[in-house]
C-alpha cells in the first residue's frame, strides 16, 4: 500500500484462506500456551472468554484437542525449518510446549474444553 508516495502498509496474503472459525481458535491457543509453564491452564479462560462472544459448537469443542496439536506440530517444523536455513531467525521454539502436553489424553482435553465453553463457570483442566 502506498499513501503519498510511500509505502504505508503491506498486506500479508500469505494468510489469506477460507477456513473453519474453529482454526484461528485452535492457532490463537497455540500460541497462547507456547511460552507457559502449566500450558493448558491458559485455555479455560480463553475459552470462556471466547464464547461469552462467538460461541463454539459442540464438534468444534471436540476437535479442537486435535486441532491444537496439528498446529504445534507445523510450529515444530517451522521452527525446524528455520533454524536450518536461517540460524539467526529468532522463531519460537516451540517443543518445549510438545513436550508439556503430551502426557495428557484427548479424552482429558476435551472435559476441560467442554467446562470451559459452559456456562456453568466451572474450571476445565483442572488435576
Amino acid at each position: 500500500m502506498v499513501k503519498e508516495g510511500e509505502v504505508s502498509g503491506l498486506i500479508d496474503f500469505g494468510n489469506l484462506a477460507y477456513s473453519p472459525l474453529v482454526i484461528e481458535v485452535a492457532i490463537a491457543l497455540t500460541y497462547v500456551c507456547f511460552d507457559k509453564e502449566h500450558p493448558l491452564e491458559w485455555v479455560p479462560a480463553f475459552l470462556k472468554s471466547y464464547q461469552a462472544t462467538l460461541p463454539l459448537e459442540e464438534l468444534e469443542i471436540s476437535i479442537l484437542y486435535y486441532l491444537i496439536a496439528a498446529r504445534l506440530c507445523i510450529s515444530v517444523c517451522n521452527s525446524a525449518h528455520a533454524r536450518e536455513t536461517s540460524p539467526d531467525n529468532a522463531y519460537p521454539p516451540v517443543s518445549n510446549l510438545r513436550q508439556r502436553i503430551e502426557n495428557k489424553t484427548s479424552s482429558v482435553l476435551h472435559e476441560g474444553q467442554r467446562r470451559a465453553s459452559s456456562k456453568s463457570g466451572e474450571r476445565g483442566f483442572e488435576k
